[in-house]
C-alpha cells in the first residue's frame, strides 16, 4: 500500500488542469495530428507514383492522374 500514496488536493487540481477541456487539444497534440495527416498525404502520393509507373489498363494518358495530384486528396 505504500506504493500508492494519496494525491494531495493541489496535485489533483494540477492533473485536472492538464486535461483538455471541451474537446480542446494541446499544441503538442495538434502538431502530432498535423504530422499524421502529412504522413497520410505522403502515402497517397506514393500510391499515385506507383500508378503512374504501371501501364494503365485502358491505355489512356496520365493527364487525369496529374490533375488528381494538384487537387486536394479525396476523402472516402
Amino acid at each position: 500500500e505504500n506504493g500508492h500514496p494519496e494525491l494531495t488536493e493541489a496535485e489533483v487540481q494540477q492533473l485536472i488542469g492538464n486535461l483538455p477541456l471541451n474537446g480542446d487539444i494541446t499544441e503538442s497534440e495538434a502538431r502530432a495530428l498535423e504530422e499524421a495527416q502529412g504522413f497520410e498525404h505522403d502515402l497517397e502520393k506514393d500510391d499515385e507514383m506507383d500508378q503512374e509507373e504501371r501501364p494503365s489498363p485502358t491505355g489512356s494518358d496520365s493527364s487525369s492522374l496529374l490533375d488528381d495530384m494538384g487537387a486536394e486528396p479525396k476523402r472516402t
